[in-house]
């Protein structure tokens, strides 16, 4: 990447954001109350049969399909919805329905097909009633048993006779749970079921219906830490760990019923985080993750026996959002979300470092603004990302580097604007730099001179309008705009001066152009904010409109957002309502919208991979179209995106890689690289 250090106007010169070690880091995205998340205590997680998320608050049960989260919450004044807002924790039965605690509102099963809530509570009359109301946690064990930890002794669902039957505590019997107040329920692989307690972990023995019981030994330094176990997990190594409150973080030994004690060290090397665990679970890559109170996650290599430990930082907003974490789950993608104390969620997505995320942090030498708005990679492989109020930057792939470059009152020799809407260089080592209400700035690299092109309603060949949504160059070097008010206007580089074709003059069929195309062919394209489609023959200088209308075989909608060619010569064009195919022999139009799996109508831009596949940024996430059997195959802020809602900007770069911009940054990734896995979130 080379500077450029003819550049005059003032550059924030800063050390790099991103190095190749730093994009290997650890980086979290965050889903709060802000994105829908009904309160920021996110106490429980679990990932359904159909791909959806759930997330139990203490206020509100919430399903998340990727993009859009929904709550469920107690009604007074509706039998039929959950009992209590309070979400301690939830399973899945084999029917699909799930199971959620409501802390002292008792267990609720959700009927999906119904659509409501069916409540069990404690009822002193009947003795096959649940025992408690008070619900701490769940377990659907390999039969299909829905075991309940409740404040007074464990339950397991009857389902053949809709009753509970009951474990507690019996006194002077050694074979009964050690308490009634169950903490955390696990199954093992081999069927085992272990129960944790506030007086030590319980396995049962479910041949004799008796309980073995692992407790605290002050002279035995190989027992357990702790007898307030608070989580149980085991790995794919078949290690059961167990997490206490005080204790650290326990490995067992099933053979010999002994436990590896991990606990916070005061030395300087790295250790476990904190020595309160409230989860535990392992990535896909073995390691072990492990949830604190106060210190933030603890990730455990068991090959090396080293920790690395993830905290809070005010540094990032790619670090986890909170150093209390209540819950820590992987779903079945491999995606690790972790539930915070008062800081909602956190998602490391297994596809992190495809879709590589760049976004404006506190860090000076970030991205300058996060709304991007045009992408654009120059004959030299320098990126330009033109941004909504922070100007153009400048980034620098071998040191990770982003320069802002912004307009200074009274200095010629900066850019016209901050709010950048396109950039362009021209066959002629010239930079096009269009803004909204600002005009074009023009910088000419060979002898580093600024030169400003505004609309003048004097004269009829400047600039037609201010505001400069496109810039783009055919194959014969023209330089054609897209402006606002004023149609598209031809760069006229003899006498310096524009050619506008618009309403009037040009029987354009409006005058507010936001995209431009030149088809294999030699027409350009013109695509206008809701008054349609245009064609324009250079050489008789004819324009031919397209519009919506009921006819099956139209344009699906009169806002043109962008235009894509494949190698059949199939013109691909992007409206606010669904991605149209035109066939030029016919002039017909195939639409592909919501109905066909797209995310959403509104089409932002479109890129053509090497194997043909169209990439289409929308208003809610990524798709990938497979033109050859007509499939979409969706992506969202889970796989890395850097959010939901994507703008005009795109790139591909002769490297191969994509670009994509939106409101939070944008996004960089080789299309080879993006795997289609066998889950696919519910979109």
């Amino acid at each position: 990447m080379r500077t450029y250090i003819y550049f005059l106007f003032l550059l924030m010169l800063i050390t790099p954001l991103f190095v190749l070690s730093q994009k290997q880091q650890i980086k979290f995205q965050h889903l709060q109350t802000a994105d829908g998340l009904s309160q920021s205590n996110v106490l429980c997680i679990l990932q359904d049969s159909r791909g959806f998320m759930w997330f139990g608050t203490e206020d509100g049960l919430n399903k998340y399909d990727g993009y859009n989260f929904t709550a469920y919450k107690n009604d007074p004044q509706k039998n039929n919805s959950i009992s209590g807002n309070y979400i301690n924790d939830i399973v899945e039965d084999n029917n699909g329905d799930l199971w959620i605690t409501a802390a002292d509102g008792g267990l609720n099963k959700y009927d999906r097909q119904k659509n409501q809530f069916i409540h069990f509570k404690h009822d002193f009359k009947d003795p096959n009633s649940i025992s408690d109301d008070f619900v701490s946690c769940l377990l659907k064990d390999s039969k299909g048993n829905i075991w309940v930890g409740t404040a007074t002794g464990v339950n397991v669902f009857d389902k053949k006779n809709n009753h509970f039957i009951k474990y507690s505590k019996t006194k002077n019997d050694n074979r009964s749970i050690s308490d009634n107040a169950a903490t955390t329920m696990y199954e093992d692989k081999q069927h085992n079921v272990w129960i944790g307690t506030n007086a030590g972990l319980n396995l049962f023995n479910a041949e004799k219906n008796s309980f073995v019981h692992f407790r605290h030994n002050d002279n035995d330094p190989e027992s357990l830490s702790s007898n307030i176990v608070t989580s149980i997990f085991e790995d794919s190594k078949h290690r059961l760990w167990i997490g206490t409150k005080g204790g650290g973080l326990n490995l067992l030994d099933r053979q010999t019923g002994k436990f590896r004690v991990f606990k916070k060290s005061n030395t300087k090397a790295p250790g476990i985080c904190d020595n309160v665990i409230f989860s535990v679970n392992e990535d896909n890559e073995g390691m072990i993750w492990i949830a604190s109170e106060n210190n933030g996650i603890s990730i455990f290599n068991p090959a090396t026996a080293t920790f690395i430990n993830c905290k809070y930082t005010d540094l990032s907003n790619t670090d986890l959002s909170s150093n209390s974490i209540n819950k820590i789950y992987k779903d079945r993608k491999g995606n690790m979300w972790i539930g915070t104390y008062n800081a909602g969620l956190n998602l490391l997505s297994s596809d992190i470092n495809k879709f590589i995320h760049y976004k404006h942090t506190s860090s000076l030498n970030s991205l300058g603004n996060n709304n991007v708005l045009c992408l654009y990679e120059d004959k030299e492989n320098n990126l330009w990302i033109a941004t909504d109020g922070g100007g153009l930057d400048l980034y620098d792939r071998e040191t990770g580097n982003f320069k802002h470059f912004k307009h200074q009152d009274g200095n010629k020799n900066t850019i016209a604007g901050n709010n950048v809407l396109s950039v362009l260089e021209d066959s002629y080592q010239n930079l096009w730099i269009g803004t909204y209400d600002n005009g074009i700035t023009v910088l000419n690299r060979k002898n580093n001179t600024f030169k400003q092109y505004k609309n003048d309603p004097a004269n009829s060949h400047s600039l037609g309008g201010n505001t400069a949504w496109v810039i783009y160059e055919d194959r014969e070097k023209n330089i054609w705009i897209g402006t606002q008010t004023n149609g598209l206007n031809l760069y006229d580089r003899k006498n310096d001066s524009f050619i506008q074709y618009n309403q009037d003059k040009a029987n354009l069929s409006g005058n507010n152009v936001i995209s431009i195309y030149e088809d294999s062919d030699g027409f350009i394209w013109i695509g206008t904010d809701r008054t349609g489609l245009n064609r324009l023959d250079k050489k008789t200088n004819k324009i031919i409109q397209f519009s919506h209308d009921d006819n099956k075989n139209s344009l699906s909608n009169n806002t043109v957002n962008c235009f894509c060619e494949d190698e059949n010569g199939n013109l691909w064009i992007g409206t606010n309502k669904g991605l149209n195919c035109l066939n030029r022999k016919t002039n017909s139009f195939t639409s592909y919208g919501i109905q066909n799996g797209l995310p959403h109508e509104k089409i932002c831009r479109i890129l053509k991979d090497d194997k043909g596949n169209l990439w289409v940024s929308t208003s809610k996430g990524l798709s990938k179209f497979n033109p050859e059997n007509n499939t979409f195959k969706n992506f969202g802020v889970a796989d890395g995106l850097q959010g939901n809602e994507f703008k005009q900007a795109y790139c591909k770069s002769r490297s191969g890689a994509m670009y994509f911009g939106g409101i939070n940054g944008f996004n960089e990734f080789f299309p080879d690289n993006i795997k289609e896995s066998s889950f696919d979130p519910p979109w």
